[in-house]
């Protein structure tokens, strides 16, 4: 199951439609904010471009409609995103919407449920989403952007001492790997 916001654009339905032919579950999937702003709000999209012989990615990503901590909790109850983490095999956060995820975050590591938290680049609440994480993806940067330790490999053993709760991080060497 998906936890995310769409906005009130055409594609909403569209990533609704490719989810739910993905085998994704969509009951987690809200709408835009209100119905004053829906037609005006997009849906978040990301455009991957890949340069292969250059070894490089680019992403562009327009943001869509706000998810907030808030949103999470109203949603409290036996159909919830909160009680689905609880009972999941695992659940898995990208780290944008950090605050969001918190709620999440917290009754699947009150279930033992394993936690894999991307880490790209700080975001407000990242940490508070680290602190809870079993496993850990970090880009090429944020371990040193993280723990200020200069090199790759120190930088990384300082974050991984820094959550004792991960059991195991990778991280990515952007072009190299």
């Amino acid at each position: 199951a998906l936890v995310s916001r769409v906005g009130g654009d055409g594609a909403a339905a569209t990533i609704r439609a490719e989810l739910i032919a993905d085998g994704v579950g969509v009951e987690f999937v809200l709408g835009p904010v209100d119905a004053a702003s829906a037609s005006a709000t997009p849906s978040p999209t990301t455009y991957i471009i890949v340069d292969a012989a250059a070894g490089t990615r680019t992403c562009l990503h327009t943001p869509g409609p706000s998810l907030a901590r808030g949103d999470i909790e109203a949603l409290r109850g036996g159909a919830s995103p909160v009680a689905a983490a609880a009972a999941a095999a695992a659940v898995f956060f990208d780290g944008r919407l950090a605050e969001a995820a918190l709620p999440i975050a917290e009754a699947a590591a009150a279930s033992g449920v394993p936690i894999l938290v991307e880490a790209e680049r700080p975001r407000e609440g990242l940490d508070s989403l680290l602190a809870l994480a079993t496993a850990v993806a970090a880009s090429a940067s944020y371990p040193r952007t993280a723990t200020g330790r200069p090199g790759r490999g120190a930088a990384s053993a300082a974050l991984l001492a820094a959550l004792p709760g991960v059991a195991w991080m990778t991280t990515t060497f952007g072009a190299e790997g």
